[in-house]
């Protein structure tokens, strides 16, 4: 999984409200397993960025659908 510094998402205003979520106060007091972790913003025009969901879990559900 790709994670990104915190400190350098507010170098883009896209990015302000990953910075803001990340350091949200409601986080602070989470397990560090359950804390949130930083994502770059995905761009429609970088294709090489990851999607910050794992999409086989899903394709594997609609495939369970279908073959039902």
């Amino acid at each position: 999984m790709l994670s990104l510094e915190c400190s350098s998402a507010i170098n883009n205003p896209q990015e302000k409200d990953v910075l803001f979520w990340c350091h949200s106060s409601l986080s602070e007091n989470l397990p560090e397993d359950e804390k949130p972790k930083c994502q770059p913003y995905w761009q429609d025009k970088d294709p090489s960025m990851p999607l910050p969901f794992n999409l086989d879990a899903i394709i594997f559900e609609l495939q369970t659908i279908l073959e039902e």
